[in-house]
């Protein structure tokens, strides 16, 4: 007899229940961070506005989009988007890198003192990377992108310098202004 079925092992069920108890976590993980986010989005809904250029302002929002990630977005006041049957987010940089192959290296949301957005590290096919910081404006049901400071890397150290530049520009938009 079989030494691992002798001792009730099966291999298949130990796989099953791997997977029962990875897709529980996810789902536990992605429950609680729905509900924080949810949390977070009542408490500041409507309350901040800023100005993310001389000519509009703009309050701060959050919108789900199809893959299920929550973006915080930028509402020109006066303009209502509350009832859209389907936010287009085509438009912008993780939907685009999809359709042309690109790579997200790195997508973090970062809140400063003064300012806030996603700090972007994309990789092309053709291999060259870009950093900058963007925001995203919901208009008309749809959402555009707005960069700040972006740089690209073509030479040969341009993974080092693109990872050094992303890094560098997350901590400088936590401390800027301070």
């Amino acid at each position: 007899m079989n030494k691992s079925l002798e001792h009730g092992f099966n291999g298949s069920f130990s796989i099953y229940t791997f997977e029962l108890d990875y897709c529980r976590m996810k789902f536990r993980t992605l429950l609680f961070r729905t509900l924080f986010l949810l949390a977070l989005s009542i408490a500041t809904a409507g309350t901040a506005v800023v100005s993310a250029s001389r000519y509009e302002t703009y309050n701060i929002g959050y919108v789900v989009t199809d893959d299920n990630h929550m973006l915080q977005v930028l509402r020109p006041v006066g303009n209502d988007d509350s009832d859209c049957e389907r936010i287009d987010g085509d438009a912008i940089t993780p939907e685009l890198l999809d359709r042309t192959g690109g790579l997200l290296n790195g997508w973090a949301f970062v809140h400063g003192d003064n300012s806030q957005g996603y700090v972007t590290w994309v990789s092309e096919k053709s291999g060259v990377h870009t950093v900058f910081l963007a925001n995203y404006v919901l208009r008309n049901c749809a959402l555009s992108e707005i960069r700040y400071g972006q740089r690209t890397f073509v030479g040969d150290d341009r993974y080092e310098e693109a990872r050094r530049a992303y890094t560098d520009l997350i901590r400088e938009t936590l401390t800027l202004g301070t």
